[in-house]
């Protein structure tokens, strides 16, 4: 397997996959203040994006399961992909994701190695 310093294909996967949920989940979300804000910045060693909306917020109930392959908090056709793909690219090339949700919001953070594996 290769090695590359950076991929901007994987990344700009993983962007478009959180901000997608996040704008989705505004949707539904029935208050008048909606927020969305992305977050990009690094440290010494990784790539860092944070991905945060106004809610709904994610049940306890489905947080552990908010990565599962086919899992998904919308009933449409087709949903369930996201968030699976961002965790397999993150795992692969030892990165983390994480999800944290408070009363101002559902917050998704990844932090992403410079020197990343291409599948």
């Amino acid at each position: 397997m290769k090695t590359f310093s950076t991929t901007p294909l994987k990344s700009l996967k993983i962007l478009t996959n959180l901000i997608r949920n996040a704008v989705h989940a505004l949707v539904n979300n029935e208050n008048d203040m909606k927020y969305l804000g992305i977050e990009l910045h690094k440290d010494e060693k990784n790539y860092i994006f944070v991905v945060k909306n106004s809610g709904p917020l994610i049940r306890e109930e489905d947080r552990t399961r908010i990565f599962e392959k086919g899992y998904s908090t919308n009933k449409e056709e087709g949903r369930g992909l996201g968030l699976f793909i961002v965790k397999r690219i993150v795992d692969h090339n030892n990165g983390s994701v994480t999800l944290s949700v408070d009363e101002s919001g559902n917050t998704f953070r990844v932090e992403l190695p410079f020197k990343i594996k291409i599948m």
